[in-house]
């Protein structure tokens, strides 16, 4: 007491937390502001506290850290952007124009809803996801322009670790071009999968195809995969999807209905069937090897987003959630090839986004799976990645399109090039109407304003099936895509697959996602306008009626070119002459695993 005033010391506030207001990391005021004496003293012995508080820290990071970090931060690598500690511990990154921290609950909206509003994420200055790693708090993440942090090995580093993931070396439109067809060699291995895995045995040596390594798949029990998929009924609790996971997860064929009358290229392919189409496809692929010595890589067809997509939607415990994935690791943890680099050259196909996977308190959403210590090394693939994670790389969303032959490609493509379009941009997607500047509704209201543009307004499940939604895309040049759940959503390729050129307003929506299948040059095949340009009165029509008509056809011509890279193919061997989605990704992982060995 002096003066009147009152001074409140706040507890427990970190000194140097970036995210707290300035006012409150020292006191907060209660009456009129102290004398200037009292605040001097009062701040220098912050500043003392301060001080020491860093010491400690720093002392406990040099202390616990090794023991977290064995496999993780190993002391021989040199970051290129950031440390791998701050990589593996952070879970910062931008959303919209900001950099929010991501806190693994945000709203639960139902499946049928196809995005998240902005004021639904999480609030900036929530708290830090837990992690069994310490990080620097005054650390905040990359601005939107800057590179995606990767850390490469020094060479002659024993131990592997995050790989520089170049976007060049597998992003070209031209891609890479296999010179043989695409098999398998024939395993006796017997796989815990359904009765339809069965692998195409392949007439070419399968030794001039596998300059990246081999690959062994394990034989998991089955309560990992098969089970899950012959107790379909209760994996969704509105709507029995056991049809959408029929034909290895292609689902049932849209028959008649299918464009140009292309039968058994076209399917109801539910958006999360992605593990099991990549296990059937695996089981196929040239590289297989049943012996795991001759192997690089080391596939673990865990069906872990079927899992834990029983228990989103539902109240369920977060032992529940969990059970499946820590008895998947405790199984692995009996194996010599998984101790032997800590799951390092280990990969999983997991089919629903990473935020499902990153729960950090047991009142949070969804599993914490990829918190768990033994999965911070092993390679991810996901139909959504998070940025700032080097071992996960985003793979294309499952769409209805799976060609049969090489033919059936290339009528598809030919249609699309010679096919008018109607409008100069569409726009599929439901508004949101009781939040505030909802950014669907501006979309549509400029859509609806504009002199060539059509909607299609997604409620009442309108765009379920995406039959309505592709026949809106194949009427136009340009397709507008907002984030969805997350930043991504399947509507991209659907879009992607009818020709059309996407307009992003997020880089995480794709140009940070899935820089194995998308062309390089973002600029090449797609069209920027970030949110704060819309949010300050950007007119979309005017930007898209801005570029020249020859750069719009050389931009619908390389998408077109490069829609291989964001289908997956009827079956392993239905492409010849050009890789599909799985290969780019199967060989992404397989480059990665080998650039990491000295």
């Amino acid at each position: 007491m002096n003066g009147g005033t009152t001074l409140i010391k706040h507890p427990a506030i970190p000194c140097d937390d970036p995210l707290l207001p300035l006012h409150k990391r020292a006191w907060s005021h209660t009456s009129p502001p102290p004398p200037a004496s009292i605040m001097a003293t009062s701040f220098s012995r912050f500043l003392i506290i301060c001080l020491l508080s860093t010491q400690v820290l720093v002392l406990l990071l040099i202390g616990v850290a090794p023991a977290y970090v064995k496999w993780v931060t190993p002391a021989a690598w040199s970051p290129t952007s950031v440390t791998p500690l701050e990589a593996a511990s952070t879970s910062v990154f931008p959303v919209g124009e900001e950099a929010l921290l991501v806190h693994d609950s945000y709203a639960p909206f139902s499946p049928n809803q196809d995005y998240v509003p902005d004021n639904a994420f999480p609030n900036p200055t929530a708290t830090l996801p837990a992690s069994p790693f310490v990080a620097d708090s005054s650390k905040r993440a990359p601005s939107l322009d800057s590179e995606i942090p990767i850390l490469r090995p020094v060479p002659g580093s024993p131990v592997p670790g995050f790989i520089d993931i170049s976007p060049a070396a597998y992003s070209s439109v031209d891609g890479v071009t296999k010179e043989y067809p695409v098999g398998s060699v024939k395993s006796t291995e017997k796989h815990s999968t359904t009765a339809d895995f069965t692998s195409q045995a392949s007439p070419l040596d399968a030794s001039s195809r596998c300059e990246f390594g081999r690959i062994y798949v394990y034989n998991l029990p089955s309560v990992f995969n098969s089970d899950l998929i012959a107790n379909c009924s209760s994996l969704n609790p509105w709507n029995n999807i056991c049809g959408s996971l029929a034909k290895d997860g292609l689902g049932e064929t849209l028959g008649d209905s299918s464009p140009l009358g292309q039968e058994g290229s076209w399917y109801a392919t539910d958006q999360f069937t992605s593990e099991i189409i990549f296990h059937r496809r695996m089981l196929q692929h040239p590289c297989v090897t049943d012996n795991p010595d001759l192997a690089s890589a080391f596939y673990v067809p865990f069906y872990a987003g079927l899992d834990v997509g029983r228990f989103l939607w539902l109240e369920s415990s977060p032992e529940q959630r969990d059970f499946l994935a820590r008895r998947l690791l405790q199984w692995l943890d009996t194996k010599y090839y998984w101790k032997r680099n800590g799951g390092w050259d280990h990969f999983l196909m997991v089919g629903r986004i990473t935020w499902d996977f990153r729960r950090s308190r047991d009142l949070d959403w969804g599993s914490s799976f990829f918190y768990i210590p033994p999965m911070l090394n092993t390679t991810r693939l996901l139909i959504e990645r998070n940025p700032w994670d080097g071992n996960e790389m985003a793979v294309p969303y499952p769409t209805s399109f799976h060609p049969k032959s090489d033919p059936d490609l290339k009528r598809w493509q030919d249609y699309l090039r010679n096919r008018p379009r109607k409008f100069l941009f569409s726009f599929a997607g439901a508004p949101r109407k009781q939040f505030v500047d909802d950014f669907r509704l501006i979309l549509l209201n400029q859509c609806r304003q504009a002199e060539s543009c059509s909607s299609l307004d997604c409620s009442a499940k309108r765009c379920e099936g995406s039959h309505n939604a592709m026949n809106l895309f194949l009427d136009s040049t340009f397709c507008l895509q907002p984030r969805g759940d997350s930043f991504t959503r399947r509507s991209i390729f659907d879009c992607l697959i009818a020709g059309s050129i996407p307009v992003f307003f997020w880089h995480q929506s794709a140009h940070w996602q899935y820089r194995w299948h998308l062309p390089a040059d973002e600029s090449s095949y797609s069209v920027f306008i970030s949110k704060a340009d819309m949010m300050n009165g950007t007119i979309i029509e005017q930007v898209l009626k801005s570029l020249p008509e020859e750069k719009v056809e050389r931009m619908r011509d390389t998408v077109i070119t490069a829609l291989p890279h964001f289908i997956y193919a009827e079956s392993a061997g239905s492409l010849t002459t050009t890789n599909d989605a799985f290969d780019i990704a199967v060989e992404g992982v397989l480059r990665k695993f080998k650039s990491g060995k000295t």
